[in-house]
C-alpha cells in the first residue's frame, strides 16, 4: 500500500485541491483511491491498474480479496463512505 499526498492550485488564489492517493498492490494488480481532506471521511475508488494499463472498476474486482483489503484499511483510518468509480452506472457508487 501507497500513500500520496498532493496539493494543486487551480484557476487563482483560494481554490486548491489537497488529497491523499491510495494504491493497494498486489500480484500485479492495483487498485486506486482518492480522499479529499476536505472531506476526510470519503473516499472514491478511481480506477484498476494491471501493469501500465488502467480500467474501472467491475463487480468481480468489488469481491476480490485485495479490495475488500483495501476497504478495510481506509475503514481503519476513519473513512466511512466509499464510492467507486461505475463505467456501467457512469459514475460513483457507494460501497
Amino acid at each position: 500500500m501507497k500513500v500520496e499526498r498532493r496539493e494543486f492550485d487551480e484557476s487563482g488564489p483560494g481554490f486548491r485541491y489537497v488529497y491523499s492517493l491510495y494504491t493497494f498492490e498486489a500480484d500485479g494488480v492495483s487498485y486506486v483511491a482518492r480522499s479529499y481532506r476536505s472531506e476526510p471521511t470519503e473516499a472514491h475508488f478511481l480506477r484498476k491498474e494491471i501493469g501500465a494499463q488502467s480500467t474501472t472498476l467491475t463487480p468481480g474486482d468489488i469481491q476480490s480479496e485485495l479490495f475488500r483489503g483495501a476497504i478495510g484499511y481506509l475503514r481503519e483510518a476513519g473513512i466511512r463512505t466509499i464510492r467507486y468509480l461505475s463505467q456501467s452506472e457512469q459514475g460513483y457508487v457507494e460501497i
